[in-house]
């Protein structure tokens, strides 16, 4: 009896957890904005999440599990890729990603500020986050196409016979 209901229980999380995934991203792909926006404490309350006013504000916890969810998807449909060599550990992936999209975050946000942008810090790096992880699945999603169009022998030949000449 336990175990039909904590399936049951892990069936409705999903459903709602990847239902909310896929809204988000594909939202951010008809049209991107700020989906997750950032949260401050209360100093009153430890326990109630606000949205950020110009005090010190936090990265919303759900942009944290889109992304995460975003480069395992990215990561596994790269891993199936025919013509690549194996991945690296999935850690390293995750560390190095998230890594370089923080650093393209900060120079996006210094951009904006030279150009006078609107948006605060925050806000700058969750919106680009949020499009990077988009766009790290599409890109390997349009990889692993190119990848399977590629393997087929009229595009191989096409593509041979292209460079020969």
């Amino acid at each position: 009896m336990d175990i039909d209901m904590d399936i049951e229980k892990l069936r409705d999380w999903a459903t709602e957890y990847f239902s909310d995934y896929v809204d988000v991203f594909m939202s951010t792909l008809l049209t991107p904005h700020l989906r997750f926006q950032p949260l401050v404490k209360p100093k009153e309350t430890t326990n109630i999440l606000l949205p950020a006013s110009h005090s010190s504000p936090n990265l919303n916890p759900k942009l944290f599990s889109f992304i995460a969810t975003s480069i395992f998807l990215g990561a596994t449909i790269n891993s199936v890729i025919t013509s690549r060599p194996p991945p690296s550990d999935l850690t390293i992936t995750f560390v190095v990603t998230i890594a370089i999209w923080i650093a393209y975050s900060l120079s996006i946000h210094l951009i904006c500020k030279i150009l006078r942008g609107m948006a605060n810090f925050w806000q700058t790096i969750s919106v680009s986050l949020q499009v990077l992880s988009v766009t790290y699945v599409v890109s390997n999603f349009l990889a692993f196409w190119w990848g399977q169009l590629a393997q087929t022998s009229m595009v191989r030949n096409a593509i041979t016979n292209a460079y020969a000449s």
